[in-house]
């Protein structure tokens, strides 16, 4: 998806986001990886309370989000 993802690299992620409480339960959660478009999404989004995740193994940047 990453061909895909625009000129910056965050276009579908950015898509989903936007979207998300259209298709999210009351608590449900959203989990994505953004990989270097981190520092780019939390701009964009300063005043979302993204929970990063943490993995043993791997360097991926992983958001959870929830939609309350």
């Amino acid at each position: 998806m990453a061909l895909l993802a625009g000129k910056d690299g965050d276009e579908i992620v950015v898509r989903i986001i936007e979207s998300a409480a259209k298709y999210l339960s009351p608590r449900g959660v959203l989990i994505v990886e953004v990989g270097n478009s981190a520092p780019m999404i939390l701009r964009k989004y300063p005043r979302l309370p993204f929970i990063w995740l943490e993995f043993e193994r791997g360097e991926g940047e992983v958001f959870l989000i929830t939609r309350e």
